[in-house]
Parts: C-alpha cells; structure tokens; sequence
C-alpha cells in the first residue's frame, strides 16, 4: 500500500494535466479495493495531487522568470552599446548555448541528425529564422528607445498579429471576441506609447514622447515579425521538425545577420566595462535556456497553460525595471499593459485553435 501511494505521485504527478487525472481515478480505485476502509485517508491525499500546479508549469514560470531577466540585460547594455552589437553577442551565446542542447539531444536520438530536409522544408526554416532575427534585432532596437516594460508589453501583442495574419494568409477563423481583444491591444498599446496627437504632453516631455513613438514603432515591428515567424512554425509543426533544430538555426541566423549588418555599418565599439559583455552574453544564454525549459514544459502540459504562464513576462519585466533599473512606469502604461495581457491570453486561450509546441518555442 505504502509503495503504491508513494508510486502515485511518482507516476502520476509526471503526466500531462488530462493524464494525470485518469492516472490518479484509477490508483484511487485501486487502492480502495485493495485496503477497504483502511485506505480512505491515503487515497484522499492522493487524489488531492491533481489540484496542485504540476511541476512542468512551475518549470515555464522559471523559464519566464529567466527571460524576463534576458529582456532587462538588454535594457541596461543598449544604454552603453549599439543595439545591433548587442544582438551580435547574444546571438552568439545563444546560438553556442542551443547547438549544445542539440547536440547533447542527438546522441539519444539518431533520427534528428540522420533526417534528410526537402528543399520546402529549408524555405520554411529559413523564413522562420529571418522573421526571427526581425523580431530580435527590433524588440533590441525599441529597448533602446524606450523603458523594458512598456516595450516588451507591446512585443507580447504578438498572438494578436498572429491571429490577423492567420486569419488572412492562412484562412484560419477567428471567433467575434477575437476582435474585441483586437481592440484592447490597440488601445493597451496606444496608452503605453500616449503619441502627442491623442495625449497632452508637458513641454520637458517632448523628445521622451518622440523617443517612446519611435520605440513604440520599433516593438511593433519586433510583434509583427515575430508572428510571421509564429505562423511559419505551424507549418514546420506540421512537418514534425524538432524544437531544437529550430532553436538552433533561429539562433545562427541572428548570429550571422547581426554580424554583416554590424561589420557593414561599422557599429562595432569595445564596450566601457566588461559586465556589458556579461550581460549581452548572459541575455543570449538566458534567452536560450528559457525556450529549452519552455520546450520542456510543453512536452508535459497543457500547451494554453504554458502560453497564459508565458504572457505574465509582462508582470515580471515590469517588477525588474523598477527594481534593477530604477524605472517607475507610468500608471497609463500599467493600464495598457494590463490590456495587451487580458488580449492576450483571451486569444491563447481558444477552444480549437491552440498552438503547438513547435511554434511557441520557435518564438
């Protein structure tokens, strides 16, 4: 009896949400027909398990937790480093951080290496991986631009364009609360950036309001971009390709276009202090250890618990900023937030339409 109870949190406490309470039905019933009476209080314990956060959504928390503190590196290296440099060193921790975790995964797994790509299938990875050093390098850009919170919070309006560019290039419905959410990212992201045309500024606010708008154009951008790269992983989910292979190239791209676009542009400067290039190599491996923690919690959770779990970076970022940066954010730009969160997890949580882990992780 001792031995089974201890077994139902061992095995049952390590499948996905839906398993795990059928797994839990059926030690319950065991139990009581083996011990009778004397198995009621073990069992009651045992079914109260299933009421608990599973450890894989408290992994995700960890993994946004850790991406927050990603996004606040970047905040305080753009401040003495151009922001292409920036996404030069981070790519580089990151790509040298995931190419690891590839390789480590294909010594268990033969087929990953072994698989032979169509030509299609190298189109998709491909456009996947500029999308993503889009959204990367603008999201880096806007940072520069404008506080971490406000900028991020817009960037997490990305399911929004996802949902539009679905709905248009790849036929996907969308529900009429859809567009309701639609509305509150307009609005969430129109008081986070208050252009002067719509808010009254004072006149010392000038040039910050010019800095937040073109910030506010940047992390748009950063969204929009990343939605492409959203919807592409749908079709690589389609085609069964690994996470970490995804990962990876996402990475050597952003690697390799940060580098030209540096090198041509002559942005390349030795930073002042060496915990800049601490930082800007600790966002990469942050970066990259929270997709790999988040492409392990989606393997055991619910995918719609792991997207709502990633959209509270917003709360986290925000908590950072005023902690490590000293950046108090305006009370309108708590509002917005609060509205680009609600859109979001409004159109993560659908009935038919949720993400697979393929996509989440490829962002």
């Amino acid at each position: 009896m001792d031995d089974e109870g201890a077994g139902c949190s061992k095995d049952c406490y390590e499948l996905k949400e839906s398993e795990r309470e059928t797994c839990l039905e059926r030690k319950t019933e065991s139990n009581t027909t083996q011990e009778g009476g004397r198995s009621s209080k073990p069992t009651q314990g045992c079914a109260l398990l299933k009421w608990l956060p599973s450890f894989a959504a408290f992994v995700a928390l960890i993994a946004v937790i850790i991406m927050s503190f990603s996004d606040v590196f970047i905040e305080i290296a753009t401040q003495s480093v151009n922001p292409i440099q920036v996404t030069l060193l981070a790519g580089l921790s990151m790509f040298v951080s995931s190419f690891i975790c590839l390789v480590v995964h294909s010594v268990k797994n033969k087929d990953l290496i072994r698989r032979r790509y169509l030509t299609q299938e190298w189109l998709y990875l491909l456009s996947c991986a500029i999308a993503n050093f889009g959204g990367f390098i603008l999201i880096n850009i806007g940072i520069n631009f404008m506080p971490v919170g406000d900028a991020i919070s817009i960037l997490r309006s990305m399911p929004i364009f996802a949902g539009i560019i679905g709905w248009v290039f790849l036929k996907q419905s969308l529900r009429i609360i859809d567009f309701f959410y639609i509305l509150f990212c307009v609005t969430g992201v129109s008081l986070i950036a208050r252009p002067s045309f719509l808010f009254r500024q004072d006149e010392p606010e000038a040039n910050s309001t010019d800095n937040k708008l073109l910030g506010t154009i940047f992390s748009l951008g950063s969204a929009v971009s990343f939605a492409i790269s959203f919807s592409v992983g749908r079709k690589l989910s389609d085609r069964k390709i690994h996470s970490f292979v995804i990962i990876s190239i996402n990475s050597f791209a952003n690697l390799l276009l940060s580098s030209v676009i540096c090198f041509a542009m002559r942005t390349w400067d030795c930073p002042g202090h060496f915990y800049i290039v601490l930082l800007m190599v600790g966002a990469g491996a942050f970066t990259a250890v929270g997709q790999i923690l988040v492409f392990w919690s989606l393997s055991r959770e619910k995918v719609v618990v792991i997207t709502v779990i990633l959209a509270s970076n917003i709360v986290f970022v925000y908590v950072l900023q005023i902690l490590v940066v000293g950046i108090i954010p305006h009370w309108l730009s708590g509002v917005g937030a609060l509205l680009i969160l609600t859109a979001c997890i409004g159109m993560a949580v659908r009935r038919d339409d949720a993400p697979t882990v393929t996509e989440v992780v490829s962002l």
